[in-house]
């Protein structure tokens, strides 16, 4: 019997190791298909594309740039730097752009792949490229190629089925030909319109909604409405990135919810401190309370966008048309209390050029407008009134999302005697009646699509009147349209800094806007997220973040 017991012990013994083996191996191998280093954030508005060629928001701009790589991308500091292309040259004329492309960049798998490795060449490129110019297609990005690409008028008039601007040289070499030089084209192409897509996975799938790129992470799975989750590109060609082990992308569009999980862990960072919790959390000297200093961080940096109020100057019976009084209404808003007293302290009073502070090229030595009732009263008196009390009524028009600002405004003219009335329409019906020129005056801002002078300066060019161009102010000047065209062909900094300052000392004479401030953006950080970098663009950096125990 006891033999009997002791070779039954023995056997169950047995059984028992190779259960608890069995559990650990099956443990280990649960562990490495569920990931433990998760980054968790937040979006405040519903995606509706993964797909980079229609990547026209924050939202779509962020995840798609996890997803994707360009040729090149850009820096913290907003500098092209190789991604795609290990290297590139531009020719004297400025006219032919050469790539040099990595041989060791790999698409995503996929079905549609005959081998499951797919390795990146010129032809991709071209298939990209060509895709956001096809009408077809109809990408919102097409204008980073308008006007630009040699061969494009006569591939969009179907005399050729190619774009001969666009040629592959061999797997590894593509060039760009261009139509006339245009110094800031590097950054048209670290745009997501720029990024490089497999042409069997679009054309044979949902690609906005499975999408298959090169970039750090690999696309997992899309719960509309609710999560997105990416997961760590195990290929990619940077070694040793990406450190997360995937991304955890929630849909909350309440501020109020998104700020509750943020508080409880289940969030890694805050896009954009809400006005409504600055108070709760920051003390008078703008720095964390203790309660929120303990587990988060704030930062704040300068985001490459201008406020301003616009004029429109081509009719004649408007108001507006007299320089000397857009010159006085200049020096009758305090911007400095603006900031502090809407902003909470958040941005930089206007008081240099158009261009933002932040934005390479930002000119800080430039003289702008300040407040100075004085000289706005000699400027009145200038524009041919006696005093402020008998300029005729205006009007303002915003959105309502602005209306305090409005009123900040109105109640600057009206307590030296100006007549100013505030006129709401929705967004949609107020940039139509911009564009379309059936107002006079009204509040703006401009953010920048990529980070050079020229998309600012823009606004100011003749040949772009709106509707069909961003001049919404109808600013007509041969001085300027001269050196905004020389800016364009210039790669010499030294060159464009001097152009820049005159066709901001230009602007500052005509003053065909009113500037307000410089955006600043916040964002407050859990403080076992590392290697999380901002820029002015705003942009998503991930791929080197990691996160620590805490």
């Amino acid at each position: 019997m006891l033999n009997f017991y002791l070779k039954f012990c023995k056997h169950n013994l047995h059984i028992s190791f190779l259960l608890i083996l069995a559990l650990i191996i099956l443990t280990n191998s649960c562990s490495r298909d569920i990931p433990s280093n998760i980054f968790k954030m937040n979006l405040n508005s519903h995606l509706t594309t993964l797909d980079p060629a229609f990547a026209k928001d924050q939202n779509s701009t962020w995840i798609t740039s996890q997803i994707f790589n360009g040729l090149i991308e850009l820096d913290t500091l907003l500098q092209p730097q190789p991604a795609i292309a290990k290297s590139w040259s531009i020719s004297e004329d400025g006219l032919t752009y050469t790539f040099t492309l990595r041989n060791d960049v790999y698409f995503h798998e996929s079905q549609h792949f005959k081998n499951k490795k797919r390795k990146v060449t010129s032809t991709d490129v071209k298939y990209s490229f060509t895709r956001i110019c096809n009408p077809k297609v109809a990408s919102p990005g097409f204008w980073i190629f308008n006007e630009k690409i040699h061969g494009l008028k006569e591939y969009l008039n179907g005399q050729k089925s190619e774009i001969d601007g666009f040629k592959i040289i061999n797997d590894t070499l593509f060039t760009i030909q261009l139509e006339r030089p245009f110094a800031p084209f590097l950054y048209l192409l670290a745009m997501p319109y720029g990024y490089i897509v497999p042409q069997e996975v679009v054309e044979n799938s949902l690609f906005h909604q499975n999408p298959v790129g090169t970039g750090p992470f690999i696309f997992k799975s899309w719960e509309k409405s609710r999560k997105l989750i990416l997961h760590k590109n195990p290929e990619y060609f940077e070694k040793e990135l990406p450190k997360l082990d995937a991304i955890e992308i929630r849909i909350l569009p309440s501020k109020l919810t998104a700020f509750a999980e943020f508080k409880k862990g289940n969030l890694d960072f805050i896009n954009h401190l809400d006005p409504i919790f600055v108070h709760e959390i920051l003390d008078s000297t703008q720095k964390l309370k203790p309660e929120y200093s303990s587990f988060c961080e704030l930062k704040i940096t300068h985001q490459l966008s201008t406020e301003y109020l616009a004029f429109r100057l081509d009719k004649p019976d408007n108001l507006f048309i007299n320089k000397n009084l857009r010159k006085a209404l200049n020096h009758l808003i305090d911007k400095k209390a603006l900031v502090k007293n809407l902003m909470n302290g958040i941005g930089i009073p206007a008081e240099n050029g158009f261009l933002p502070y932040g934005l390479p090229g930002f000119q800080a030595h430039l003289k702008g407008y300040d407040y100075n009732p004085q000289k706005a009263l000699k400027l009145i008196q200038d524009a041919g009134y006696q005093d402020f009390t008998k300029v005729p009524e205006f009007t303002l028009y915003t959105n309502p999302n602005y209306q305090k600002m409005a009123i900040f405004i109105q109640h600057a003219f009206e307590k030296h005697g100006l007549k100013c009335k505030i006129e709401l329409l929705e967004p949609s019906t107020l940039r139509k009646e911009i564009a379309n020129g059936k107002i006079d005056f009204w509040r703006a801002s401009w953010m920048a699509d990529y980070p050079d002078p020229e998309n600012y300066f823009s606004l100011f060019y003749s040949s772009y009147f709106s509707p069909n161009g961003p001049n919404t102010t109808h600013y007509v000047s041969s001085k300027i349209d001269s050196l905004y065209e020389k800016l364009n062909k210039s790669f010499d900094i030294n060159k464009r800094n001097t152009i820049i300052y005159d066709i901001e000392q230009a602007i500052l004479e005509e003053s065909p806007m009113i500037y307000l401030f410089y955006e600043q953006t916040t964002r407050l950080i859990r403080k076992e997220i590392k290697n999380f970098y901002i820029d002015p663009m705003n942009s998503l950096r991930l791929k080197k973040v990691y996160k620590t125990k805490i």
